[in-house]
């Protein structure tokens, strides 16, 4: 593990715990689940950078460098549909008009 990686673990743990005083001393249930939340996304990170740390670093400078819940993540390309997956029983496009 890179020593830039272990810093982005170590960040990750460091803003859980201070998430954790945050929603421990939140009066409002909506503060309560934000700050709830945003630890777990926190912890979740964490825990990926220590299984797969080149993969996930990238992610965790966005999400590092983001406030809380504007949902800043990398973004995933969409599942290409398969060549001819719009074809009939038979192999033939299916009408839809006649």
């Amino acid at each position: 593990m890179s020593h830039s990686v272990k810093e982005h673990i170590a960040e990750c743990y460091r803003r859980a715990e201070d998430y954790k005083r945050l929603y421990e001393k939140a009066s409002s249930l909506d503060e309560r689940d934000v700050y709830l939340s945003t630890r777990r996304e926190f912890l979740r990170l964490a825990k990926a950078l220590e299984k797969r740390p080149r993969e996930c670093e990238e992610e965790a400078m966005v999400r590092l460098n983001s406030p809380p819940g504007n949902g800043a993540t990398t973004r995933r390309s969409k599942r290409q549909p398969r060549p001819g997956a719009n074809r009939g029983r038979y192999g033939s496009r299916t009408r839809l008009s006649r």
